[in-house]
């Protein structure tokens, strides 16, 4: 049985293997994107990485940015 997805990156549907399950990791045939399949029936799809506990702020005028809280010199 074949099994397509949309890949939530760049929107390309490409098939899925038989034998994945959910929790697999796969790679979107197109962008390369790694995704993690949250769903069977219907077959979804989402990104693997997840960028909420990421964040930059770069701050041009002090040259200093903070990633997860802390701050430091950019150099």
């Amino acid at each position: 049985m074949s099994r397509k997805v949309k890949c939530p990156v760049c929107k390309e549907v490409f098939e899925l293997e038989d034998d994945l399950e959910r929790g697999d990791s796969v790679s979107c045939a197109s962008c390369y994107e790694d995704l993690k399949i949250t769903g069977l029936n219907p077959p979804k799809v989402e990104e693997a990485m997840d960028y909420s506990d990421y964040t930059e702020d770069i701050e041009e005028d002090r040259g200093e940015y903070e990633h997860k809280g802390r701050r430091e010199e950019w150099q």
